[in-house]
């Protein structure tokens, strides 16, 4: 495991850090980097280590999510979106 975060999209045409997310891949807000030195999946400008990327959103492979079995009772307030979105607890995988 490399981070703990929460799922935001999994929306193939959704556009992240101004790129189409693309599929099987998910958008992904990190919260705690367990392993900070992993490399990200796809770069961002700036960032392009786990551990850089703790409060951001970053695009990563469905296949490498593993599910948590909770749900936190209220969505991040901090990201911009236009409808209401329930963010799933995720482990995220090398």
């Amino acid at each position: 495991m490399v981070a703990e975060g929460r799922v935001h999209s999994s929306d193939s045409n959704q556009i992240i850090n101004g790129v189409p997310l693309g599929p099987e891949a998910a958008i992904v807000w990190v919260d705690n980097p367990i392993k900070e030195d992993a490399f990200l999946w796809r770069p961002i400008a700036g960032v392009t280590c786990i551990g850089e990327a703790v409060g951001k959103t970053i695009a990563w492979p469905s296949s490498k999510l593993v599910f948590e079995n909770t749900i936190p009772s209220t969505p991040m307030s901090n990201v911009p979106t236009s409808r209401t979105v329930i963010y799933y607890i995720a482990n995220i995988y090398i």
